[in-house]
């Protein structure tokens, strides 16, 4: 059995993130529906670039 070091991120969205994210992107806006959710991660400490949604 391989046994990986990782980590979890867990990304919830708040009210400023919202507005930074809008004014960076207007042509494609995220929605204040996001409010409260959240989205999480595994972060690898390998080879791996880029975290893994779950």
């Amino acid at each position: 059995m391989e046994i990986y070091n990782r980590s979890a991120i867990t990304v919830t969205a708040k009210k400023p993130f919202i507005d930074w994210n809008n004014s960076l992107t207007p042509e494609m806006p995220m929605n204040i529906n996001l409010l409260g959710e959240s989205h999480t991660y595994l972060a690898y400490s390998g080879d791996i670039d880029h975290p893994i949604p779950i």
